[in-house]
Formats: structure tokens, C-alpha cells, sequence
């Protein structure tokens, strides 16, 4: 088996598009309208769903390695929606509530999510079976396990009590009980082997968006409160994980059947979240600079992180060329000195069909064209993109990001 580069110079940010097999063993497993496991699966006999996810798992990991990437995945094939390390995880949860996206034709496109209805207590650690499966399958090489971000938590609008009056007091209790339970989830995928944790869809691109800010003005929320909510939330997730384990926070606009939920640039946040949170990595998406603002943010970019730019869209099947994604990282004036290219992420899941293609297509480095849900996508273009300049683990030392104790990261600074 071939070395990893560290720091990484190409993997795949979310999930992976579901082989047919696959999807038609989940159609079988969960219960209409289920976005998550609940009493219902909970009582089913899962081996037949469990032997399928192993099978494909072990696939995707294998065409990961051959194609070049240097941290994997198991494409999230366990999990209806990427939330659901966090949520398959605990009882008090049900799944009624609606969420709107927005498509490129102006199209609300509506997602079933997870509502509160009682305390939550925990029921399982799938982190931790995703991390232990990983550990064998990968055969040692570096793989990652994802969790949902703190601070998506704090969302203002979050539904904490039941229709029947169980659940929470405020907002507020539901974030701390929420916080400290996937902490415990995460030290479990630890102890299980996982040395790298993804955390994904944090609140700012929500504090950032005009739509969203309104809605939230509205009800008498203050922008600027919410702010600090979700940094203490995704620093109190960090505590107690071991110095050793690289740990990133991957911003997300939402990604659903090629369509968002947020816009906006993230310039009037970028010194709180890029300047101050001990992340090694920020996983940004890119995609649109349109809808998304420019790479100005990542001038507040503090000493010793790392910013990976999410610049190959999975919202469209056409395929962006080498030259055009490295123009656009190299455009005059761009701040950018430590990014590298990976797929947007999103491209498999929820666990239904996606416009991008309706199979896992994946592209050797010699082949044919692919949809933008192939993770070998990236690996060309990192490669030319770190070849044109010393790699930044010589730059620093020759050392991961995830080896620099946290502790003694700076807070402070920008990109160098």
C-alpha cells in the first residue's frame, strides 16, 4: 500500500453516491418519512442492511487508495443523512419536521429532518462501529469520521420540546445536554481508532446569509448573541480530544439533491471563526462564488490551520477543467497560500437519488470524465497544485497539522 501525504493534498469532504444495491437495502430498512434510526429500525434485524454497507464500504476505500487520495472514508453509507452519527445515536428524536433548499431554478426542494421531542438519551455509538469497521478495512491507512458540528445545535429555531410538553426548557439546556453527549460519541470513535474527526455544517453560513438573518431578527434573536453561541458550542466539542487526532470543521451551505440552503460570503465572520477556533482544518465550500463570496476570508486564517478550498461543485454533473479550478485559486490579489482542491461535499446523501448520476462513478487518472461525485476528481488537480510550490508540511516542519499540540496553537494571525 502506497504512503499517505501528510498533510492531506486530496480527500473527499461528505458522502459518497450510494450503490443501487445499497439504496434499495435502505428502502427496505427504514420506515417512510424515517431520516433516522428510531424505535422502528431500533426492533428490525439489520444483517442483511449491515452485510451491504460492509460490502460497498470495503469497495470505496479500496478505489479511494487506488485513485490517490491520502485520508478516506466510508462514504457515510451507514447513515441516511451525514447528521446521523449524532442522531442514530440517542432516543427523544423524531423526524417530521421540513426544511426548505434552493435550487438553481428558484425551486424550494423539502428535506424531512430531526425534531426534538423528549430529553435525549443516548442509544448507540455508531461513530464508534464506523471507526472500529474502518480500522480493518482501510488496512492502517488514515481515514476520518464525521460528526455533526456544535454549533448547528444553536440554530435559533431548533425544536426542543415535544407536542406533549417533554423535552427542554430552552434552547440553551438542549445545546449543553447536545454538546456533552457528542463529546462522549466522539471520544467512543477514538477509542475505536478513528485519528481524524470531520465536523460538519456549523451555524455561520446561517449568520451570514440576508434570508436567514432576517427570519432570525424577527424573532427577536440578535445576530451577534448567536455568534457567540455557536463559537463556545464548537470549542466546548473540542475538550479532551487527544492532541494526536486532527480534528476540522467543514462549512457547509447544505448540499441536497443539487441544492443549498445558505448563501452569503463569510467575510463578516471570518476573524471569530478562521481567526479563533483550534480547528487544524477548515473545510470551506467554494463552489459558487456567486452565492458564496470570494477567498478574502481566509486572510484571518490564524498561524499553524489549515484552509481546504471546496471548489469542485457535486451540485452539477458537468465537469470543471484542471486549468479552470487552478485559475481560479491562482487569480491575482486571492489571499490564498495554504488551500488545496476537494469535491464539495454532498453528493451522496441523503440517502436518495442524486441529478449528478445515479451510480458511484469513479475515474482513474488515465480514464474518461466522471460526475462530480467522484472523489478522484480532486487528485490531479492537488497534485498540480502542490507540485507548483513546496508542500506546507515542509514549510512547517515537516509535521501533520493534527501532530502540534493544541494547546499551544496560536489564536491569533493570518495566512502566511
Amino acid at each position: 500500500m502506497r504512503p499517505a501525504r501528510s498533510p492531506a493534498r486530496a480527500e473527499t469532504v461528505g458522502s459518497l453516491l450510494r450503490p443501487a444495491a445499497l439504496r434499495a437495502a435502505v428502502a427496505r430498512y427504514y420506515d417512510e418519512g424515517h431520516s433516522a434510526v428510531l424505535a422502528e429500525e431500533r426492533a428490525r434485524d439489520a444483517s442483511e442492511l449491515r452485510t451491504i454497507e460492509d460490502e460497498a464500504i470495503r469497495e470505496a476505500v479500496r478505489r479511494q487508495i487506488a485513485c490517490g487520495l491520502d485520508v478516506v472514508t466510508d462514504g457515510e453509507f451507514r447513515r441516511w443523512m451525514f447528521m446521523n452519527s449524532f442522531y442514530d445515536a440517542v432516543s427523544g428524536v423524531r423526524t417530521d419536521k421540513t426544511v426548505s433548499f434552493r435550487n438553481a431554478d428558484g425551486e424550494d426542494v423539502q428535506l424531512r429532518i430531526h425534531e426534538i421531542v423528549d430529553r435525549l438519551r443516548p442509544a448507540d455509538s455508531p461513530g464508534a462501529r464506523e471507526a472500529a469497521f474502518m480500522r480493518e478495512a482501510s488496512g492502517g491507512f488514515p481515514f476520518k469520521v464525521t460528526f455533526p458540528a456544535a454549533s448547528i445545535f444553536t440554530h435559533p429555531l431548533t425544536t426542543v420540546v415535544g407536542p406533549d410538553g417533554r423535552g427542554y426548557t430552552s434552547l440553551e439546556e438542549f445545546v449543553t445536554d447536545a454538546v456533552e453527549i457528542e463529546r462522549g460519541l466522539v471520544a467512543d470513535a477514538i477509542r475505536a481508532g478513528a485519528t481524524s474527526i470531520q465536523f460538519d455544517f456549523p451555524l455561520y453560513p446561517y449568520l451570514v446569509d440576508p434570508a436567514w438573518v432576517a427570519r432570525f431578527e424577527t424573532r427577536g434573536r440578535r445576530i451577534e448573541a448567536l455568534v457567540e453561541a455557536a463559537i463556545a458550542a464548537d470549542t466546548e466539542v473540542l475538550r479532551d480530544i487527544p492532541d494526536d487526532v486532527t480534528v476540522a470543521l467543514h462549512i457547509c451551505r447544505g448540499n441536497f439533491r443539487s441544492s443549498w440552503m445558505c448563501e452569503g460570503s463569510l467575510e463578516p465572520l471570518a476573524d471569530r471563526v478562521f481567526g479563533e477556533l483550534p480547528y487544524d482544518a477548515f473545510l470551506v465550500e467554494w463552489d459558487d462564488r456567486r452565492r458564496e463570496g470570494g477567498f478574502e476570508p481566509i486572510r484571518s486564517l490564524r498561524s499553524g490551520a489549515l484552509m481546504v478550498m471546496g471548489i469542485v461543485s457535486t451540485k452539477s454533473p458537468a465537469m470543471e477543467t484542471e486549468d479552470a479550478l487552478l485559475a481560479r485559486i491562482r487569480r491575482p490579489r486571492q489571499p490564498d497560500r495554504r488551500g488545496r482542491p476537494v469535491a464539495e461535499a454532498g453528493a451522496g446523501g441523503p440517502r436518495r437519488r442524486s441529478p449528478v448520476g445515479d451510480v458511484n462513478r469513479w475515474t482513474e487518472e488515465r480514464g474518461r470524465g466522471a460526475s462530480q461525485s467522484d472523489p478522484c476528481a480532486s487528485t490531479p488537480r492537488a497534485r498540480r497544485r502542490w507540485s507548483t510550490r513546496r508542500s506546507w508540511s515542509r514549510r512547517r516542519g515537516g509535521r501533520s497539522i493534527g501532530s502540534v499540540p493544541r494547546s499551544r496553537r496560536s489564536t491569533t494571525g493570518s495566512a502566511s
